[in-house]
């Protein structure tokens, strides 16, 4: 899903509980270009693992 940082100021905990709940990565864009990207703790933990492990 891709959001514009206008939203993300208004729905932040919505947001935040659909990527915990659900896994969604969320695309928070200005101007129309992804800036950051929200994902799950759990998400963030198997990619820097996956990292560290050379996968």
């Amino acid at each position: 899903m891709k959001v514009p940082s206008s939203t993300v100021r208004n729905d932040f905990t919505d947001l935040m509980n659909r990527v915990v709940q659900s896994g969604e990565v969320i695309e928070i864009q200005k101007y129309g270009t992804t800036q950051i990207v929200m994902i799950s703790k759990e998400h963030y933990e198997r990619l820097t693992r996956d990292l560290m492990r050379g996968d």
